[in-house]
C-alpha cells in the first residue's frame, strides 16, 4: 500500500545546445527508476537555460531518493564533459544565474491538483523533442501541435466554433508588436506547408480516419475533451493553454510567433476552408 507521498523538485541548469543529451540519457534512464512515482518536466529560463525536473516519491524515500539524484546528474554532467561553470561579469538583469551544468533543488513548486495535465505534456515532450537538437523552432513546433489539438477538440464543427476563438488570438496580436511583420510573415512562409499538414492530420484523426498523429499526441486530444466536458470551453481553452505554455517556456516573443502561426494557419478563411 503506498503510503504518504511528496514532490521533489530539481532545476537541471546547462546550455539550451545540451538539451537533447539531458532528455536522453539523463531524464529518461531517471525517471524509469522505481521509486519514482511521477514526474513533472518544464522547461525555464530563470536563473539561466534550465529543465525543470519534479518527482514524485513516498515521504519516506525522499531524503535518499534527493540524494540520488544530486549524486546521478552530477555525475551525468561529468561523464557529458560539462562540468560546473560561473557565468562571467556582466550579466543581464539584477540576479546572478546559477552555475551551468548543476543541478538545484527547491527553485520552485510542483503542480499537484492539475499533475495529470503537467504529466501528459511532459510525456509529449520527451517523445517530441529529442528527436532532434532543441532549439526555439523544435520548441515552438511542439508547441503548435498541442495548441492545434486542443484547438481541434474545441472546434469539432468548425465556423461557429472558430468564430469564437478567433478574436482571442487576433486580440493577442495587436496587443504585441515587438516583432516586425515582415519577420513573422517571412517565418510563416517557410513552414506553412508543415502548420498546413499538422492541421490536416490533427483534424483526420478527430474525424476518425487513419490514425496519423503519435499516440502521445492522441491521448492529450483525449484528455482535452475530458477536461472540456468538465469546465466553460472558453474557461478550458486557458486553463490548458497556460499548461502548454508553463511547460515549454513560451514567453516574449516565442508567445508571439505562436500565436501569430496559430491564428494565420487555424483562423483564417483558406485554412478554415481546406483543413476543418
Amino acid at each position: 500500500m503506498q503510503g504518504k507521498t511528496v514532490w521533489l523538485v530539481t532545476s537541471l541548469f546547462c546550455r539550451r545546445k545540451h538539451w537533447n543529451g539531458v532528455f536522453n540519457t539523463g531524464i529518461k534512464p531517471f525517471i524509469t527508476e522505481g521509486d519514482i512515482l511521477s514526474y513533472q518536466i518544464g522547461l525555464n529560463y530563470q536563473g539561466g537555460e534550465n529543465i525543470r525536473l519534479a518527482f514524485l516519491a513516498e515521504e519516506d524515500r525522499a531524503g535518499d531518493l534527493a540524494l540520488h539524484a544530486r549524486d546521478y546528474f552530477q555525475s551525468f554532467f561529468s561523464s557529458a564533459g560539462l562540468v560546473p561553470s560561473e557565468t562571467g561579469l556582466p550579466v543581464k538583469g539584477i540576479f546572478m544565474p546559477f552555475p551551468c551544468n548543476t543541478i538545484q533543488f527547491g527553485l520552485y513548486e510542483a503542480s499537484t491538483s492539475d499533475h495529470h495535465i503537467e504529466r501528459a505534456i511532459s510525456d509529449i515532450m520527451l517523445q517530441a523533442l529529442p528527436e532532434n537538437d532543441i532549439e526555439e523552432e523544435t520548441i515552438l513546433m511542439t508547441a503548435y501541435y498541442l495548441h492545434i489539438s486542443l484547438l481541434v477538440t474545441l472546434c469539432p464543427y468548425g465556423g461557429k466554433e472558430m468564430a469564437h476563438y478567433s478574436p482571442v488570438y487576433q486580440s493577442r496580436l495587436l496587443t504585441s508588436e515587438t516583432i516586425d511583420e515582415p519577420f513573422k510573415q517571412n517565418e510563416l512562409n517557410a513552414n506553412r506547408s508543415i502548420f498546413m499538414e499538422v492541421i490536416r492530420d490533427i483534424s483526420a484523426s478527430r474525424s476518425g480516419k487513419e490514425m496519423s498523429i503519435p499516440s502521445r499526441l492522441a491521448q492529450w486530444m483525449a484528455l482535452c475533451k475530458r477536461i472540456i466536458s468538465e469546465m466553460p470551453a472558453s474557461e478550458s481553452h486557458r486553463y490548458l493553454s497556460h499548461y502548454i505554455n508553463k511547460q515549454l517556456g513560451i514567453t516574449g516573443d516565442m508567445n508571439i510567433l505562436l500565436n501569430y502561426f496559430i491564428y494565420q494557419t487555424f483562423f483564417t478563411p483558406l485554412c478554415i476552408n481546406s483543413t476543418l
